[in-house]
């Protein structure tokens, strides 16, 4: 489908369908319920709604790649590959629908806010993405100060060595817990 080169801002998708597949998709998730792409086409696909198989299949395609939802077919199924198993109608009872988190423009600001205290960057960027990308960048290039400074002061007495050593103990856990939330 990315192939195709979709238009998601066009005025044509069908803003308030796409808005109702969502809706739906967010309230299966919120009850715990697993969302197959079968039973969207099958709720979407009767009355009230009555709209045809292959205009469903575009919606849901679109929040795809509106990076709103991900398909998985027992694994992870990336978008580039997900035109052969959309098109098989035996596959959808296989294809499940996750919600992707997304987090507030308030939430992002603070997490910016943030990330100019800590690290003196700006974030220039838009997205979850990008900001996400620039913590751990910044942070592997704290792991790796930190390791030269381990380096050097193991070579004798250098202020701060204690620190240094208690540091070098907490920041690989911390590290690897912040890219994993991240």
């Amino acid at each position: 489908m990315a192939q195709l080169s979709l238009d998601l801002s066009d005025m044509e998708c069908n803003p308030e369908a796409t808005r109702e597949i969502e809706q739906h998709i967010s309230l299966k998730v919120e009850r715990n319920e697993a969302v197959y792409l079968r039973d969207i086409i099958y709720k979407f696909s009767r009355r009230p709604y009555g709209w045809p198989d292959n205009e469903i299949l575009l919606l849901v395609a679109r929040l795809g790649l509106a990076g709103k939802i991900s398909f998985t077919l027992g694994a992870e199924l990336p978008l580039k590959k997900a035109y052969e198993p959309f098109t098989s109608v035996r596959k959808h009872g296989e294809i499940r629908i996750q919600k992707i988190r997304q987090h507030e423009e308030r939430q992002l600001k603070n997490a910016a806010g943030l990330v100019k205290n800590t690290f003196n960057k700006t974030f220039t960027g838009s997205g979850e993405k990008e900001l996400s990308e620039l913590i751990n960048q910044e942070l592997k290039k704290w792991h790796e100060q930190l390791k030269s400074f381990n380096h050097k002061a193991q070579t004798g007495h250098v202020p701060g060595k204690q620190k240094i050593e208690q540091d070098w103990l907490w920041f690989p856990v911390y590290l690897s817990n912040l890219i994993v939330l991240a």
